[in-house]
């Protein structure tokens, strides 16, 4: 079972898309879909458990990856996708420090992401990436790159939002 110290990575190049469960709460220090990891993986069922990703972030280097199980986001971290489709976390998202997403495939965070401190999502050079619901009790500062284009799709509630960047941020939500 991998610590809190721990990289944890996905090397399977068969069986093709495989499903892991997580079993209970974990954490790691990050997560790496190495080269070899081309089918997909499918991480837990919809906010199934909890997994606490350290400083070590999301690194995908193929495939396309969805993460289902709730993650908390530990320290502050990158989500890299350079993977052959979308990554995308569907369950939700404790925001424990700043995010940075980059890549040249897209990010998808369809859960709702919580933070009850001022916190930054960064898009770093060529990142797209989409957010659903957003809850926080602080500031949310969303940074984006020139070139960069981030959708919100969910509600945002209780925060006051600011914008760093000469990229695009786009409110799809009434």
């Amino acid at each position: 079972v991998p610590g809190i110290t721990d990289t944890v990575f996905f090397n399977a190049d068969s069986p093709a898309n495989p499903s892991t469960t997580l079993g209970a709460a974990q954490s790691a220090l990050g997560m790496v879909f190495n080269s070899n990891a081309i089918g997909g993986t499918t991480l837990g069922t919809l906010n199934d458990f909890t997994l606490t990703l350290g400083t070590g972030g999301i690194n995908v280097q193929s495939g396309t990856q969805t993460l289902n199980s709730s993650i908390t986001i530990g320290g502050n971290q990158t989500w890299t996708n350079n993977g052959s489709g979308a990554l995308t976390a569907a369950g939700n998202i404790a925001q424990n420090g700043n995010l940075t997403l980059s890549g040249t495939m897209p990010i998808s965070i369809t859960g709702t992401i919580t933070a009850v401190a001022s916190r930054s999502l960064i898009l770093s050079s060529g990142a797209q990436a989409s957010i659903g619901a957003l809850s926080t009790t602080a500031t949310q500062t969303f940074t984006t790159a020139a070139g960069t284009d981030l959708q919100v799709n969910g509600i945002i509630s209780g925060a006051n939002v600011h914008k760093d960047g000469a990229g695009t941020v786009t409110f799809n939500e009434a």
